[in-house]
C-alpha cells in the first residue's frame, strides 16, 4: 500500500502547488477578455477592491454577482453553450481513456509508466460500477485486437520506450497547464476556488493506483519466475530493465487464472465505483464555468482529446494466462 500512499501525497501536493498565486479576476480567456475587464475594472472597481482586500468566498461571489448583469446577453449565451460543452468533456475524454484493467496490467510489467499514464490522462474509462473489472481479460486473443510483436531492433526498442515516456511527460504538462489555466480564469458558479479542475484532473491517478494495487498484491500475480533467479539479481536492476523495456520485448511470465480474492473483488468495485463518481463530478465542475465562451471552451476540449493517446495495458509477449 506504499503505493497508494506515494500517490494520496503526489497528488496534495501537486493541487496545491497549483493554485494560482495571481489574484483573480485579473486574466480572462481571450474572446470575453475585453468586455470582462472593462466590467471588472470599471463597473465593479469597488467590489473588485474589496476581493483584493479580502479574498473570500463573500467578495468573490459580490464580484461576480456585480459582472454577470453587465455582461451583454449574447456573451451570456455564449457561456450558457461553452457550459455545455464543457459538461460533456468528462465524459467524452473518459469514452477514449485507459480503463482500469489496462493501467494495472500495465503496472505489473512497468509500474513508473503505467503511473505517469494515469496522471496525463484526466479520466477513467466508465465501465459497470460494482463489476469485478478482470485484467486477465485483456490476456485473450481476439479477432481485430490490436498487438504489438517483438522488437528485435534494441536500439529501436529503446527509442520507443524513451518516446512513450516522452509522449507522456508532454500530456502531463499540457493537462496541468489546461486545468491551471481554467482555474485561473473561470470562476465556478457554486464555489470561487480555482484548483477544482486540477483536482479533477489528478483524482484518477488514485483511482488507477487502487486498481493496479490491488492487481499486484492478488493471487493472480503467483508468478512462474523462481526465487533463486530472483535473488541472483539486484532488485534495483531488475526493476530498471523491466521498466523502460517494452513488453513485448520482456521474459514471458505465467500467471495462474486463480478467482480472486474478497478483498480483491471489494477494493476493484472500490475503483469502478470511483471512476464513475469521478466522471460525474468532472460534470458538475466543467458545467458550473462561468466567463468562457464556446470558442475558448471548444480549443480546451481540443486540448483534452490530445491526451488520450494510446495507452492500452496489452502487449504481446508479456505474459500467458
Amino acid at each position: 500500500m506504499r503505493l497508494l500512499s506515494l500517490a494520496y501525497v503526489f497528488l496534495w501536493l501537486s493541487t496545491a502547488s497549483a493554485l494560482p498565486t495571481a489574484p483573480r479576476f485579473t486574466t480572462w480567456f481571450p474572446l470575453l477578455r475585453p468586455a470582462l475587464s472593462n466590467i471588472s475594472t470599471t463597473t465593479c472597481a469597488p467590489s473588485l477592491t474589496a476581493y483584493r482586500l479580502n479574498p473570500e468566498r463573500t467578495t468573490c461571489q459580490a464580484h461576480v454577482n456585480c459582472i454577470l448583469p453587465n455582461m451583454l446577453e449574447l456573451d451570456k449565451a455564449d457561456m450558457a453553450n461553452a457550459a455545455i460543452l464543457l459538461g460533456l468533456l468528462p465524459v467524452f475524454v473518459a469514452a477514449f481513456g485507459p480503463d482500469i484493467k489496462e493501467i494495472a496490467l500495465l503496472s505489473s510489467r512497468r509500474p513508473l509508466l503505467s503511473l505517469l499514464l494515469s496522471i496525463g490522462v484526466p479520466a477513467v474509462y466508465i465501465s459497470r460500477p460494482m463489476e469485478y473489472a478482470d485484467p486477465l481479460e485483456l490476456l485473450e486473443h481476439r479477432p481485430g485486437r490490436f498487438t504489438v510483436g517483438r522488437v528485435e531492433s534494441a536500439k529501436l526498442a529503446a527509442v520507443i520506450s524513451g518516446a512513450e515516456y516522452s509522449f507522456v511527460a508532454l500530456a502531463i504538462v499540457n493537462l496541468l497547464w489546461v486545468s491551471y489555466t481554467l482555474g485561473m480564469e473561470t470562476v465556478l458558479a457554486w464555489k470561487c476556488i480555482a484548483f477544482m479542475p486540477i483536482a479533477w484532473a489528478l483524482v484518477p491517478m488514485v483511482v488507477h493506483v487502487v486498481a493496479a494495487v490491488t492487481f499486484r498484491t492478488s493471487k493472480v500475480m503467483r508468478c512462474s519466475d523462481s526465487n533463486i533467479e530472483r535473488a541472483k539479481t539486484n532488485f534495483v536492476r531488475r526493476w530498471l530493465k523491466a521498466e523502460f523495456s517494452l513488453c513485448a520485448n520482456q521474459t514471458e511470465r505465467i500467471l495462474r487464472d486463480d478467482a480472486p480474492g474478497h478483498m480483491t473483488v471489494a477494493l476493484n468495485y472500490l475503483a469502478t465505483l470511483m471512476g464513475s463518481v469521478h466522471v460525474i463530478f468532472g460534470i458538475v465542475v466543467f458545467a458550473s464555468l462561468l466567463f468562457i465562451s464556446l470558442l475558448d471552451a471548444t480549443l480546451v476540449c481540443v486540448r483534452g482529446f490530445g491526451q488520450d493517446f494510446d495507452s492500452s495495458a496489452r502487449r504481446s509477449g508479456c505474459f500467458e494466462v
